[in-house]
């Protein structure tokens, strides 16, 4: 029973060393063994740097010794302090007092002058940690033919941080001295004080100027949006029930210089933070079917004077009216489209692409950003929704009891506001992520598919997606 009880115990123990050596997993090979330099390579006559040598794995033993190939140019002390002696380059080298051969090689250049003077320079030197929060530090070390290579310091860490590059970032309001030394020994110093502000961000004013023309076109003609006056006094509603404060000025039956005209009276006061919405209900026309219909080359916006205000003439105006973002919506098509918007008679209008293209390349001319692709989106001045495209019909008719164009019917379902009248609906539905604000995206992407699904219509965007469009209470 003893012996049984014996060989138990043994397979017992090892079975449990089996199972500690397996949960322990394979084992590792050994870390091969390296010697890494750091500090500066550049050296001055006459000064001196110190280089650090690690050893690795970090519980290697670190002893090294050191050794100058040329002690005419350079000596080395056994902590690895470098001075220099004449210009030149040298190799110095780190060897393990374990193994002699692990050794690390690097090459130290001494320059020919010492640095003399560090001129540092910035951009600015004001920083606010609700606008501009870095800045780029340039250091210039006099004379040229000394080491350019220089390491920086904040006095104050938690006003402003630097990096080993020179970029300043604001941590907290104050003053920081940041300090560039020269890396050659020199001991040679530049400065530069740089203050962060913490400036209340400005709230932008919201403009819009509403521009209707409906009617008063030439007599006999019978091209009348009856639609249109009902349409933009609900587009106002809409407007006043959210939370951007929108000063609005609605302006009707306009000539083509009398748009430009409420364009520059509307948004004469707006500056760089705010933004202005112009939102044009009427007639429209390509510069294609322009000589069919007018007395006119170009195609754009059309009067009440049947003259055209051209997509150039637009944005530009809008450009130099508004100082900051501009927000673009054109509920229109050529007159063509409004004569056959039933499809019954006559070709449907094929004038409805040309002058969406008309438009968008205009304000692509006419934008802040950098040049692209006719018909790709990019960041900019302008966002611009546009109710139609190629060949389409400016389509107008009853939702309900009311008549209206399908565009600016779901524009204003997708800020939660009924026509006519505006009244809310509680929500916006075209708030896909719920935090009270309609980004152009969110806004072109459901109005698309309702106008899209209702009419066939191809609704178009251009401009940066994420822009905020509308809020409503409770945005975060």
């Amino acid at each position: 029973m003893a012996k049984r009880s014996l060989f138990r115990k043994i397979v017992v123990l090892i079975l449990a060393a089996a199972v500690v050596l397996g949960s322990a997993g394979p084992v590792r090979a050994a870390e091969k063994a390296k010697i890494t330099v750091t500090g500066p390579l550049e050296v001055a006559p006459g000064a001196s740097v110190r280089l650090k040598a690690s050893v690795t794995p970090a519980d290697a033993d670190q002893a090294v010794t050191w050794k100058s190939s040329d002690k005419k140019i350079a000596t080395v002390s056994s902590s690895g302090r470098v001075k220099g002696i004449a210009p030149g380059k040298v190799k110095i080298t780190a060897t393990s007092v374990k193994d002699s051969s692990l050794k690390k090689t690097v090459t130290v250049t001494v320059m020919k002058k010492a640095a003399a003077k560090i001129r540092v320079s910035a951009e600015t030197k004001q920083l606010d940690l609700n606008g501009q929060k870095t800045v780029a530090l340039t250091a210039k070390v006099s004379p040229s033919s000394a080491s350019q290579h220089v390491s920086w310091k904040s006095s104050d860490r938690k006003v402003a941080k630097v990096d080993a590059k020179g970029l300043v970032t604001a941590v907290g309001t104050g003053k920081a001295t940041i300090t560039a030394t020269a890396e050659d020994g020199s001991k040679v110093t530049g400065k530069i004080t740089i203050t962060v502000k913490n400036t209340a961000p400005v709230k932008p004013k919201y403009y819009a100027l509403l521009v209707g023309n409906g009617y008063g076109y030439p007599e006999g003609l019978d091209v009348q949006l009856t639609e249109v006056p009902k349409e933009i006094r609900t587009v106002r509603t809409m407007l006043k029930g959210l939370s951007q404060e929108w000063q609005i000025t609605l302006r009707e039956d306009l000539t083509a210089n009398g748009i430009a005209r409420a364009i520059k009276t509307a948004f004469g006061k707006a500056e760089k933070n705010d933004v202005c919405l112009f939102f044009y209900a009427g007639h429209g026309v390509s510069a294609e079917e322009a000589p069919k219909i007018l007395d006119s080359e170009r195609g754009g916006l059309i009067g009440v004077d049947f003259e055209v205000l051209t997509g150039e003439k637009l944005a530009a105006t809008l450009k130099e009216a508004c100082s900051g973002k501009v927000i673009v919506m054109l509920n229109s098509c050529g007159s063509g489209s409004v004569l056959h918007q039933d499809g019954t008679a006559g070709n449907p209008a094929a004038n409805a692409r040309g002058f969406t293209r008309e438009m968008i390349d205009a304000f692509s001319r006419a934008d802040d950003g950098p040049r692209e692709n006719i018909g790709e989106l990019r960041d900019g001045k302008f966002t611009v929704l546009t109710a139609c495209d190629y060949l389409e019909l400016g389509t107008t008719h009853d939702f309900g009891k009311d008549r209206c164009s399908a565009f600016a019917y779901f524009l204003l379902q997708a800020a939660g506001c009924g026509f006519p009248g505006g009244k809310y609906s509680g929500s916006m539905p075209a708030d896909t992520d719920g935090d009270g604000r309609l980004t152009l995206n969110e806004t072109y992407s459901w109005v698309y598919g309702k106008v899209l699904e209702d009419c066939g219509q191809h609704v178009q965007k251009y401009g940066k997606g994420s822009f905020v469009l509308f809020e409503r209470g409770g945005a975060k």
